[in-house]
This record gives structure tokens, C-alpha cells and sequence, in this order.
């Protein structure tokens, strides 16, 4: 799920600043209770900071999409985050490595932000670069 919130802060702006955010569900670990035998695995799942934009991508180009456009599209966003082009926020924490793991449950937030700031330039992070 795609939603818009409102960031004006005021001041001479006209117009409001909106930032996306992308819903994602986190998938449960099942393997992980029953080899652990521990039910705090069914609560939080650990994932990895890449995996959860491969979720979010394939969330915002939707369960109709084609398989090699998103093939194309995760490994192009993922090609740029590891290039530093980008940072994630997941629910409110600022992650810059792939390789990073995040204790998620229910549903998570993430945002994606430019690292050098454009001015007149679309900055949307999850084009497909062909």
C-alpha cells in the first residue's frame, strides 16, 4: 500500500511536501519456530535490510506485474542502495547497508531518501534503468 503524508512544515512553501511511504507485510518465519522451538519468532521476524526492499518493491509494482520487470527493477534499486545512491528508513530507523538486520513484525514503513539533494529532477528511487 502506497500513502502520501503531508510534511509541510510551514513557512513561505505554498505547496504541501508529501513523502511516500510503502506498507509492507512482513512475512513470518516459520521455519524459525519449528527448528528453534521458540515462539518469539512467530512475534518478530529478523530480516535483512535488502530483503525488505525486494518486499517493498514488489509491493509497489503489484502482484500483476511481470516476473522480469521485477527482476529488473530489485536488482536495479538494489544496485543503487549499495552504491550509496540512497538511504532507507524502516519504521523510523535510517539504514545505509544492505547487510543490516532489522527485528520486524505486522507491517513496516519504509521510505527511501536521495543522498545529494536534486532540484528540478524527479527523484523517484523505484524506476526500472534499462
Amino acid at each position: 500500500m502506497l500513502e502520501a503524508y503531508s510534511l509541510a512544515a510551514g513557512g513561505s512553501s505554498i505547496r504541501a511536501k508529501t513523502a511516500k511511504v510503502i506498507r509492507v507485510r512482513v512475512p513470518l518465519d516459520l521455519h524459525a519456530v519449528a527448528a528453534t522451538g521458540c515462539g518469539a519468532f512467530s512475534l518478530v521476524t529478523p530480516l535483512r535490510v535488502d530483503s525488505v526492499i525486494k518486499l517493498a518493491v514488489r509491493q509497489v509494482l503489484g502482484a500483476r506485474a511481470p516476473a522480469d520487470k521485477i527482476t529488473r527493477s530489485i536488482n536495479a534499486t538494489l544496485s543503487a542502495f549499495r552504491a550509496g545512491e540512497f538511504t532507507v528508513d524502516l519504521n523510523g530507523r535510517i539504514f545505509a547497508d544492505p547487510a543490516q538486520t532489522i527485528a520486524c513484525a505486522g507491517e513496516m514503513d519504509v521510505r527511501f531518501f536521495l543522498r545529494v539533494p536534486t532540484r528540478g529532477v524527479s527523484s523517484e528511487i523505484l524506476r526500472t534503468r534499462h
